[in-house]
């Protein structure tokens, strides 16, 4: 009997793309697609007016891998016509609950999903599967590949697994370990990764469809929030370590400098500690892009 499955993605996302192609790839008779649901809050679109932003900013950065026009087709444009999406800004809306039951589903499979499922949610479902970017338990939470290279870690990873009430928690299905090039920017890392994790997309399907449970994620857990992410790209012009603020800038794309009572947003320093760019323009253009205090 055929398994009536959903996916979940975010429209903005390359990692949602990128699996969304591959799984659909390896969906086989066992399987029907029944909808697609777009969890993005932030409808974002490529025109025109980006493009000379984006031109002028590699003008003055051409080597920064931060700096990136998202010209990947979203994976909505891949869903065939007869399958249903979804553009949902809250998935535990009640309304939206209704009609996952309704539709009798399956298997959900969230795969660069920006929203946590809470438990009338969850309990739509069989199974629900989840893609993340950390080999788990390590670095749970957003922004799972930037944290690894802040802490210095020589592996990075993904993991497919169940998921329950907790955040990126679960038995795990499939996970592996890769190494990080601190030469590349952490948006080429992410990259590396989300190809490797959708060389797997058959296998997880076999696993799923079987009834495979998965196991225990191992080792130390750890979790960090938007609060710990703000906390260490706020610096101080008189008290931060420069060497340190350009190796956080390098990774995360830049940090948010306090300097003479005003705040930019600072996307590249001179090792004296002067600013070199804001926003990734000219120290010149400071005055008019500063941020709110």
């Amino acid at each position: 009997m055929k398994k009536r499955i959903i996916f979940f993605g975010d429209c903005n996302s390359n990692i949602s793309t990128a699996l969304y192609s591959s799984f659909i790839t390896a969906l086989d008779a066992r399987f029907e697609l029944v909808g697609v649901v777009n969890t993005t809050r932030q409808r974002k679109s490529v025109n025109r007016k980006k493009i000379p932003i984006f031109l002028l900013k590699k003008i003055f950065n051409p080597l920064c891998g931060n700096i990136r026009l998202n010209l990947t087709s979203s994976f909505l444009n891949l869903v065939n016509a007869d399958v249903e999406i979804f553009n949902i800004e809250d998935i535990n809306n009640i309304e939206f609950v209704k009609l996952i039951h309704e539709m009798n589903i399956d298997y959900a499979f969230l795969m660069g999903c920006p929203q946590i499922f809470r438990k009338e949610t969850l309990n739509s479902f069989d199974k629900v599967i989840n893609y993340h970017n950390s080999f788990l338990p390590t670095y749970r939470g957003l922004n799972a590949t930037s944290w690894a290279m802040t802490y210095k870690e020589k592996f990075t990873g993904y993991t497919f697994h169940y998921i329950n009430e907790n955040i990126d928690d679960g038995h795990v299905l499939i996970q592996d370990k890769i190494q990080i090039d601190y030469e590349k920017s952490s948006l080429f890392n992410e990259d590396i990764k989300t190809k490797a994790a959708s060389t797997e997309m058959s296998t997880l399907l076999n696993l799923v469809f079987e009834g495979n449970s998965g196991y225990e994620q191992k080792g130390d857990v750890s979790y960090f929030s938007m609060k710990d992410k703000m906390e260490i790209l706020n610096f101080n012009a008189l008290d931060d370590n420069v060497e340190e603020m350009n190796r956080l800038i390098n990774i995360w794309g830049g940090g948010y400098l306090t300097k003479d009572q005003n705040k930019f947003f600072v996307t590249s320093m001179n090792k004296n500690g002067s600013i070199r760019r804001v926003k990734w323009l000219p120290k010149c253009f400071s005055s008019f892009i500063k941020e709110p205090k």
